[in-house]
């Protein structure tokens, strides 16, 4: 906080005034004290970003992403210029961070923010700051039964308990999140929802699950942010269309790989930032003549390359796409793939590709988008020399991810040639059996991480690592390491390198 105060003579002696007057104090009075003038000397487009973490349930690690898609679909990240939201948001956060308002928990291998957490005092102070002015509240099932009419709900128990219990009124309602026990929301529950909150624009389901999207999902015109775990959900109706302010939509982290569906017509979503799922997209629907572009869209993955991607791909409906995941089928499209690829060319923004059931794809030269700083190549059946020339000219990877299938029984070889992957800093390989990996002069000079899971024959990879000097650290899990560890040990003794070991099935026999 005294940080960030104006570093004049006048300032400095009100703060000496404040520390003598909190000398008089007892110690809670002190601690309440010093929170809200921590608080109260907040510039004003923080404050209610800062207010947003007490939504959240106690020592609850919050994902980093998703609540900045929240603070900008809420509309607390105004006056932009010409920067992109998120952007915005992301400097937002990392003020709250120097003011010791949030704590980071979880940080990616590139330093990126992954998880955070609120300290329950603050949470505490959000809580209170924000019940006077009626901001939001937070339910649990303790207090479910005290009439509230909150801009913000955050429900902390059983949706199904509060359907039932609560006759409080929604329909000022903007925001509601759900953080109690799993819970499938069925006919019931999306009647409940349609009919009390016609004028939300945040819907987070947290742990609930979506047996199926209902068809009439358009009546939340005014939904900005929507996630839900559609489970067993295979249809996103094309209701979903109408929903013209949709900045994120995030089907959420599922079980299954079977696709969902949904309308080719997406471009009519002319708001949309973020189409999230951890299943394939599969993109339904009559191919249209419509040039429209889709100039907000920054995230999409993974999209099935049928023949509805692919025209989109082709007409360069994506054109500001930063990260986009590509889901190959398995047959019909191998003659396509070449010329596909050169359409990604025109994508100069994006910056992370995920290609998912790869299989063959590496067996022959394939030319990425130039500007692309992170690769993820997974289902890799085989690799050739042909293949690897085609990764080695992407001179700004900076993370690679090369994923096999697994219980393969296909080898491969790795054969980095002098020079290449000049910016890569980290590595991961899983489900890879390497019969042999080399390193040519000055290749992967600067990678520090690797990440290994369940690889079989790394004698000559970790042969190969000791000529990296700027290594750091490896992680190394399910993978058999009794006849590896004695060259891990060279690699922390000699070469300063950190070796994290998980857990491995013993085995017998060891093949390098």
């Amino acid at each position: 906080m005294l940080a960030k105060k104006e570093k004049s003579h006048r300032e400095w002696c009100k703060v000496v005034g404040h520390v003598n007057w909190y000398l008089t104090r007892d110690e809670t009075q002190v601690k309440d004290i010093v929170l809200t003038l921590n608080y109260d000397n907040l510039p004003s487009r923080l404050k209610p970003c800062f207010l947003y973490l007490g939504l959240f349930p106690k020592d609850f690690e919050i994902p980093v992403t998703p609540l900045l898609q929240k603070w900008v679909a809420e509309g607390f990240i105004q006056d932009t210029g010409n920067r992109d939201p998120d952007d915005v948001a992301k400097d937002y956060f990392y003020e709250l961070i120097d003011r010791s308002l949030v704590q980071v928990t979880k940080v990616k291998f590139i330093g990126d923010l992954r998880k955070c957490q609120v300290h329950d005092l603050l949470r505490d102070l959000c809580i209170s700051e924000t019940k006077e002015e009626k901001v939001f509240d937070v339910c649990t099932d303790n207090n479910i039964l005290i009439p509230t009419k909150p801009r913000s709900l955050s429900i902390h128990g059983d949706m199904g308990h509060y359907i039932s219990s609560s006759n409080n009124d929604h329909s000022c309602m903007r925001s509601l999140f759900f953080f109690g026990p799993e819970y499938y929301v069925q006919r019931r529950g999306w009647k409940w929802l349609l009919d009390d909150f016609k004028l939300v624009r945040v819907l987070e389901f947290g742990h609930n699950r979506c047996l199926e999207i209902p068809s009439n999902l358009g009546n939340f015109i005014h939904l900005r942010y929507l996630r839900i775990n559609s489970t067993l959900a295979t249809f996103v109706p094309n209701s979903i269309l109408g929903l013209w302010n949709l900045q994120t939509i995030d089907l959420g982290i599922l079980e299954y790989d079977s696709p969902i569906s949904f309308p080719i017509q997406m471009w009519k979503l002319k708001h949309l930032r973020h189409l999230n799922t951890s299943r394939p997209i599969k993109l339904r629907g009559r191919y249209s003549e419509s040039n429209e572009k889709m100039w907000n869209l920054q995230t999409i993955s993974p999209l099935i390359l049928n023949t509805e991607a692919t025209s989109l791909i082709k007409k360069g409906t994506f054109p500001n796409i930063k990260r986009m995941g590509l889901y190959l089928e398995t047959d019909g499209y191998e003659g396509e793939l070449p010329n596909l690829f050169q359409n990604l060319q025109q994508l100069k923004h994006l910056n992370t590709l995920m290609i998912y059931n790869v299989l063959n794809l590496l067996t022959f030269e394939v030319i990425f988008p130039p500007s692309i700083t992170e690769l993820w190549l997974s289902r890799i059946k085989c690799i050739t020399d042909e293949g690897m020339n085609g990764l080695k000219n992407h001179s700004k990877i900076k993370i690679l991810r090369l994923l096999g299938v697994e219980w393969s029984e296909n080898s491969i070889d790795l054969n980095c040639v002098d020079g290449s992957f000049p910016q890569l800093e980290v590595l991961e390989m899983k489900h890879l059996s390497l019969r042999k990996f080399k390193l040519g002069n000055g290749a992967m000079q600067r990678l520090q991480n690797v990440i290994i899971q369940d690889c079989q024959y790394l004698y000559h990879l970790l042969v190969e690592f000791q000529s990296l000097n700027g290594l750091r650290k490896i992680e190394i899990t399910e993978t058999p390491l009794e006849q590896l560890d004695y060259f891990l040990q060279i690699l922390e003794r000699y070469h300063g390198v950190q070796v994290v070991r998980g857990y491995y099935p013993k085995m017998s026999v060891i093949g390098f």
